[in-house]
């Protein structure tokens, strides 16, 4: 049973268009707020525009990340019940997530858990496929070395898979199932429930090629309907158990976040630094990545391309990220008309070279 009153989560549904997942957080969030900060079991339409009680909760919540998402969920629920009270807590909100950005910044970019794309690649290449583990596990150390963009974890293990006819119409096929979906026909990844889908859509993204053998090869092992699979042939259950799986192909421990952030920081420093694309052509393209990794172009220069700037960590070799760059374009056939401009002479791209600061 709901916690907030129907007419607030219809409003929500309809107006605001969020989405289930979405709705039922903050209902959550919404219950914990009043048994903590106002010791109510129950919903008091007086009490939530108790602002004293609510703004001093807030402050006491220890997680940045946990204060900003809990403030933002009220600020929902107020933009309905007192739109006076918005400014106020959107004041909060844009310093509980800047708290929570120079957090994320310290957490995320550790230099020991840096590893370039080209290392992951050459990882990716040396493991086996002779039987249910090592084929899993190829594929997602393929997911996450450069040859497909890195997508959060939710992307990929809540994933199903299976063989669809086609001429299969993508958009019509997931609003009938409301599931991702890797088509092994056309080898297009299909994600239209994902964390911020409400601002980005449905995505179709086409497997480059060079995965193809990998996927098929991870077929026979596994004919279910879900991509992948833990150790006991069942669907992973949380982030947290397919990041443990993630670490484990790494060597190093770096997480999912981390592997984003790796594959955004190299890929954009590359692009920048291509003297054959304009500045309206690399801005396009990393508008092109931003859309594919599903969010902001400012939240992707300013936060997840966060080790850019770091000078102290080995970087790919511009060939491979050269090769990384293509395999992206093939994953979009929007931006294929840009792959005239990269594919310049072997002899013009070896001195394209990711700078070092100084």
């Amino acid at each position: 049973m709901s916690f907030l009153p129907v007419p607030i989560l219809n409003q929500f549904k309809q107006e605001f268009n969020f989405r289930d997942s979405t709705i039922a957080i903050i209902d959550t969030n919404c219950k914990r707020v009043f048994r903590e900060a106002l010791n109510l079991s129950t919903y008091d339409p007086i009490q939530i525009t108790n602002k004293e009680s609510i703004t001093s909760y807030l402050y006491s919540i220890e997680n940045v990340g946990v204060r900003r998402t809990i403030t933002s969920n009220i600020m929902n629920i107020i933009k309905i019940v007192d739109p006076s009270q918005v400014h106020h807590y959107q004041q909060l909100f844009d310093i509980f997530a800047k708290e929570h950005d120079l957090e994320y910044k310290g957490r995320m970019l550790d230099v020991d858990k840096f590893i370039s794309l080209e290392t992951l690649f050459q990882k990716y290449n040396q493991l086996p496929t002779n039987n249910f583990r090592a084929a899993r596990d190829k594929v997602i150390a393929g997911f996450y070395c450069g040859i497909i963009p890195s997508l959060r974890g939710e992307d990929y293990y809540k994933t199903k898979w299976g063989h669809l006819p086609k001429d299969t119409d993508y958009k019509h096929f997931f609003e009938a199932n409301g599931c991702n979906f890797l088509d092994l026909t056309n080898m297009v990844l299909i994600i239209g429930e994902y964390k911020t889908s409400n601002s980005h859509n449905l995505r179709l993204i086409a497997i480059p090629e060079i995965l193809h053998e990998t996927l098929n090869r991870w077929r026979q092992f596994n004919n279910s309907s879900s991509l992948l699979l833990d150790n006991k042939a069942r669907p992973f259950l949380n982030s947290c158990q397919f990041t443990r799986k993630c670490s484990s192909f790494t060597g190093n421990g770096a997480t999912v976040n981390t592997l984003r952030q790796i594959y955004i920081s190299e890929i954009t420093d590359y692009i920048d630094n291509l003297s054959q694309l304009s500045r309206k052509d690399k801005i396009g393209l990393q508008n092109e990545l931003a859309h594919i990794m599903a969010h902001s172009y400012t939240s992707q220069q300013q936060i997840y391309a966060g080790y850019r700037d770091n000078s102290l960590i080995e970087r790919s070799s511009s060939e491979f990220l050269h090769k990384s760059l293509n395999w992206l374009l093939e994953t979009n056939s929007t931006v294929k008309y840009m792959q005239s401009l990269i594919n310049c002479p072997r002899e013009s791209l070896v001195s394209v070279e990711t700078p070092k600061n100084e």
